[in-house]
């Protein structure tokens, strides 16, 4: 057998990638900007002050949850939920109001906000 045949395997395409045109521009050289540098002591930084919001500007819990919870939010969750009980069981009696379904929502957030440990603990 040849050795030139078994070399043919072992050999690394030399092939070339095809040159790219690029498209010349006239192009101004920038000049690189000097830096300067300046030590500055960041540990003293002062600190915005705070100013409390006025009284005014602070609301109920009723008022900020009805902010979130128009009436409108409450009687479409009202109205979905009387339609997935039908469609669960036809024959159901269960039907719930906008009152309900707004108590409902403010223990849920109840329970996100002040976590206990049991559920019958609130």
């Amino acid at each position: 057998m040849d050795d030139d045949d078994d070399d043919d395997d072992d050999d690394v395409d030399e092939r070339t990638a095809p040159l790219i045109k690029t498209a010349t521009k006239t192009s101004k050289k920038k000049v690189a900007r000097p830096t300067t540098w300046r030590k500055v002591d960041i540990s003293n930084t002062p600190f915005p002050t705070y100013t409390h919001p006025t009284s005014g500007c602070i609301e109920s819990p009723y008022q900020y949850f009805k902010r979130y919870f128009s009436p409108q939010l409450i009687s479409n969750i009202t109205y979905q939920t009387n339609l997935y009980a039908t469609q669960k069981d036809v024959n159901t009696s269960f039907t719930t109001c906008d009152d309900e379904v707004m108590n409902f929502v403010s223990i849920l957030i109840f329970m996100v906000i002040c976590k206990l440990p049991t559920v019958e603990d609130y």
